[in-house]
């Protein structure tokens, strides 16, 4: 009867907790996973040989009334795109800030810098894909997409967590994979 009675009471406390960190509207996820596996974020940089509305689509980030662009998973022949990547990291993380503001700070999973260290397509005749650096951040690299001929190609990514310096940070490299067709 006392055990039950403590695990009752560890549940509550659970319980209670959750509430109120969603009462205060505290606990939220900032980060969209664009991989198979929701591990890596990708950003449209770049786009060359098409317009930027054949290789992305726009998306409402409610909180911030505003649009971001997303790659879409269909690409038009001939089209190069620049892009680079983001991890997810969970923690303490501020929004929404100004010269006069702070911003909001929220707990919850949230997108830092990371350098593409490794990218290979499963099928290069139809998706190229290499890495390349940026000049003024060295530590900081990107993957240049180029669709040369229909087909569907499975982009395997090696991802590595960059702090708010742009230094590698400590642990382990993120992998996950994106399925692309070439149209």
């Amino acid at each position: 009867m006392r055990e039950r009675l403590q695990r009752l009471q560890s549940v509550c406390v659970v319980v209670v907790t959750a509430l109120a960190l969603f009462g205060c509207g505290r606990l939220q996820d900032d980060f969209r996973g664009d991989t198979d596996g929701g591990r890596i974020q990708l950003e449209v940089e770049r786009v060359e040989n098409a317009s930027l509305d054949e290789v992305t689509q726009p998306r409402l980030r409610a909180r911030e009334r505003a649009y971001e662009r997303i790659l879409l998973t269909h690409l038009p022949v001939g089209a190069e795109i620049t892009v680079s990547a983001s991890v997810a990291r969970y923690g303490l993380y501020r929004r929404g800030g100004s010269w006069i503001f702070a911003g909001d700070r929220f707990l919850g999973r949230h997108a830092v810098w990371a350098a593409v260290i490794e990218a290979s397509s499963g099928s290069p005749d139809s998706l190229a894909v290499h890495i390349e650096p940026i000049p003024d951040r060295p530590a900081h690299n990107r993957m240049v997409l180029r669709a040369i001929r229909p087909g569907e190609a499975r982009i395997s990514l090696t991802a590595q967590p960059l702090d708010g310096a742009g230094r590698p940070t400590e642990g382990g490299h993120v992998v996950d994979t994106v399925s692309i067709t070439v149209q």
